[in-house]
């Protein structure tokens, strides 16, 4: 009965042994304090196994090996429990460091039982007390020395527990693990000297060490699990509560940018306002595609109640959008408060200079002004830094030559007389059948959206003379439609204005 009790105790000590080792290796994957005793418990449980089996009748041979593995189990108990106080209190003081050095001096003689192979000289077994006496020839000396620095070993364990463990659980272990030791130490020594046996005591306080700190590590992985989903909890509602603020975030966003659409749709209506929705004559034609909602080119017509010329007003403001938008509003005001300054194209310019001088915040404007005269076919034009219209006729295709001078709301008028950059009137006289095409930037750099040949450099001109034979406003549609094709898309990088006259 009582070696019944023993073996299944021992069998429930292998079973939480390997358990917890392997317990340990899946859940912090780190050499630490619970992997270093769960190796000392499984090469506890390994040592307890064999001590079991050396308890019956085997042969001196089976009992040699039986007797070296289970020394292996020792060695493995041993070993493990100094890595962690080597780990942990190797630079205490010089008192730890020798008691400390001793113990692993002691481990080598464990190799040294393993692996020498002495014939047996006396083997006793006591069936009823489960005691046994397996020794080696000229051993004692040996053996004491074996006691002696297993008993160190654990002596320093008790004064480590004592004087420098903080937590109670772990100065417990400690003691229980050393009285293991010492009990273990006294007994090899009085079998070595043939005073007295303590029939399998080791293994019982094996036994309650090993199930004490089980106990214990089940207790902290349980904190750990209740810690971990403490803080899984948390996060969640952080996570939570941090999703919901987003939503609330994103609902404002969404808010504010439907107000902001609506805003720039209003704008767009209002910009619209601002170009004419028709020509002044059936001979001039016009086209605007920004290409955001919002752009930067404008055009105008400008009326004279004295006589049929026409005045023709086209500007391109650097950059888009809504400041573009605001630029060319202010534009538009600065036209019509003009007075009598709408009769000279420079003087127009130099005026509109000078308003919008520091009020553009960093933005220029080029601009072209010209009045056409149907009676006398004459053009007067002026130029601030803009594309110089064509002239389209049946055989060829070339600009306006007047001077291009420099963009609006650079540089003061003051500045541009001091350097010789004037606003002037050029006059240009047309021939009949030919037609004057006034354009933004966005026409002749458009270009293909998987190519970077700009239109202007490609087959412009030759549009302009193919389709040079159609109305105006036909003529645009054709241009719209080869500039659509030639881009391979009907969305473009810069905003286009077109205006064409037909010279008749």
């Amino acid at each position: 009965m009582y070696k019944l009790i023993l073996i299944s105790l021992s069998s429930i000590l292998i079973f939480i042994a390997v358990y917890y080792f392997i317990r340990v290796l899946k859940i912090y994957k780190a050499i630490d304090k619970y992997f270093y005793f769960s190796l000392s418990s499984l090469g506890a449980a390994i040592f307890i196994l064999f001590e079991l089996l050396l308890s019956n009748d085997y042969s001196d041979s089976t009992i040699l090996i039986l007797h070296k593995l289970k020394m292996v189990g020792a060695l493995i108990c041993s070993s493990s429990t100094l890595l962690t106080i080597y780990t942990a209190y190797l630079k205490r003081n010089k008192i730890v460091n020798f008691y400390l050095y001793f113990s692993f001096a002691y481990l080598f003689i464990i190799p040294f039982d393993i692996f020498t192979s002495y014939p047996i000289t006396h083997l006793q077994i006591n069936a009823y007390f489960m005691t046994f006496d397996y020794r080696f020839a000229k051993t004692n000396l040996a053996y004491t020395i074996y006691s002696f620095g297993y008993i160190m070993i654990f002596l320093f364990t008790i004064y480590r527990s004592i004087f420098h463990e903080k937590n109670l659980k772990n100065r417990v272990a400690s003691l229980i693990f050393s009285l293991v030791g010492i009990v273990g130490g006294i007994n090899d020594f009085s079998v070595a000297h043939k005073i007295y046996q303590f029939p399998m005591i080791i293994e019982f306080l094996f036994f309650i060490y090993v199930l004490y700190m089980f106990m214990d590590f089940i207790q902290e992985d349980n904190n750990n699990f209740n810690m971990l989903k403490t803080y899984s909890t948390m996060l969640e509602n952080i996570v939570r509560e941090r999703t919901l603020e987003l939503e609330i975030e994103r609902n404002k966003l969404q808010s504010r940018n439907q107000i902001m659409e609506h805003e720039i749709i209003l704008a767009r209506k209002i910009q619209k306002k601002l170009i004419p929705d028709t020509t002044p004559v059936p001979f001039i034609s016009s086209v605007y595609k920004p290409m955001e909602q919002l752009g930067g080119d404008f055009y105008n017509f400008i009326s004279f109640k004295d006589s049929d010329n026409i005045g023709i007003f086209l500007s391109d403001v650097s950059g888009h959008g809504v400041p573009a938008a605001f630029i060319t509003s202010m534009i538009k005001t600065i036209i019509l408060q003009a007075g009598d300054l709408i009769y000279d194209p420079a003087s127009l310019l130099y005026h509109m200079n000078e308003v919008l001088q520091s009020q553009t915040a960093g933005n220029f404007v080029t601009a072209f002004c010209g009045i056409y005269d149907p009676c006398e076919k004459s053009f007067l034009y002026a130029n601030a830094g803009h594309n110089q219209p064509y002239i389209i006729t049946d055989k060829d295709v070339k600009q306006l030559q007047g001077g291009k001078n420099t963009a609006i709301a650079m540089f003061s008028n003051n500045m541009l007389a001091r350097a010789n950059k004037k606003f002037e009137n050029h006059m240009e006289f047309f021939q009949a059948g030919s037609k004057l095409l006034l354009y933004t930037d966005g026409l002749v750099e458009a270009r293909p959206v998987d190519d970077d040949t700009l239109f202007e450099y490609a087959h412009m001109g030759q549009v302009f003379i193919d389709n040079h034979g159609l109305p105006c406003d036909k003529f645009l549609d054709k241009l719209m439609e080869e500039l659509v094709a030639y881009r391979k898309a009907d969305t473009f990088d810069d905003d286009i204005c077109l205006i064409c006259m037909d010279i008749i």
